[in-house]
């Protein structure tokens, strides 16, 4: 499947790449912005080419609420993860899992995720933010 991107620009999705965010935020379809940027990261799952793609998004219930008259915050509620081979269509890649909640119906900051190498060198810690709270989740 092609699409053009804001620019006009076409991009390819990868192999069950779609529907990876929900819809209506998908749906707003705006160029990123400083309220957007750092809400999505790749990370190696093992070395086997497998890698996981974690994402900060808005569910369509909290999105409605962005949009009320007396809304004063435009949290995330959800936080979830994808799993990709990129050895699965000739090196173009697949998602082979997606949408896999890791925290819901909790505010969270739609920035202010980060990933850390382990000490071991192999495995990685993954911070993400809560939303106006001093509360850092750790996986």
């Amino acid at each position: 499947m092609q699409r053009r991107n804001t620019l006009g620009h076409l991009r390819n999705i990868i192999e069950n790449g779609d529907s990876l965010i929900p819809p209506k935020q998908y749906g707003m379809n705006t160029p990123a912005s400083g309220n957007t940027t750092q809400c999505s990261l790749i990370l190696p799952k093992g070395s086997n080419g497998l890698y996981y793609v974690f994402i900060t998004a808005v569910t369509d219930s909290m999105f409605d609420k962005w949009f009320l008259p007396n809304a004063t915050a435009t949290p995330a509620d959800l936080f979830h993860y994808h799993v990709v081979d990129m050895n699965a269509n000739g090196g173009q890649g697949k998602v082979i899992q997606k949408n896999i909640p890791l925290i819901t119906n909790t505010e969270l900051a739609r920035v202010g995720m980060m990933a850390c190498r382990h000490a071991n060198g192999y495995d990685w810690w993954l911070l993400k933010q809560g939303l106006d709270t001093n509360i850092i989740y750790t996986f």
